[in-house]
């Protein structure tokens, strides 16, 4: 029975950390999306789903110990074990509340930055017709188209270059969060190995 728990509660641990990893994702995608109402509604689905798979662990994690009973060596492996796994649990769970305490505050300075430049917005539109009723001609009107279609581009490459930085990101989180997982699980090997001798 415990090593079904046990596997259940690393599995538990692994998807905490990808949730934390979606959600670092979300975080940096923010400054680039036009509108973040999809990504803020699957910020708080993967936290609603880290949340249930924090509570399973930690249930699994309590019933680890009163499992099984064995020898005295069979018991305070167990007893490692219990350890390691509510180490990598509380691990990625602040590694979850940080990724979701930096989207919310990336949300409310997108939220201020949109409030702030709807205001300039605004005042520009304004400035804007009045330019535009003061050009001369058609080579005017498409200097400024030309204008507005590269500003367009450059904020098409600066988003895609953000979004690609977003994804690198991600993998090199994945990549690291690996080598814990192994650099956990060695450690876990060699205190086993120590116990059975």
């Amino acid at each position: 029975a415990y090593v079904e728990d046990f596997r259940q509660v690393s599995e538990a641990v692994k998807r905490i950390q990808q949730h934390a990893a979606e959600i670092r994702k979300e975080t940096s995608v923010l400054g680039t999306a036009h509108s973040y109402a999809c990504g803020r509604k699957k910020v708080q689905d993967v936290v609603h789903s880290a949340r249930e798979a924090m509570d399973e662990a930690k249930r699994r994690l309590q019933r680890f110990s009163s499992s099984g009973g064995g020898s005295i060596s069979e018991q305070k492996t167990r007893g490692l074990m219990q350890q390691k796994l509510g180490e990598n649990l509380m691990a990625s769970t602040k590694s979850l509340e940080a990724a979701f305490h930096d989207f919310e505050k990336a949300a409310a300075e997108r939220d201020r930055r949109e409030a702030a430049s709807s205001g300039v917005a605004g005042g520009a539109r304004a400035a804007g017709s009045v330019e535009l009723g003061a050009m001369d001609g058609p080579g005017d009107v498409e200097a400024a188209r030309q204008r507005l279609q590269l500003e367009e581009i450059d904020l098409v490459s600066q988003a895609e270059a953000e979004t690609h930085t977003a994804i690198v990101d991600e993998y090199v989180q994945e990549i690291s969060t690996l080598q814990q997982d192994i650099q956990g699980l060695q450690r876990a090997m060699v205190d086993l190995a120590e116990h059975a001798q």
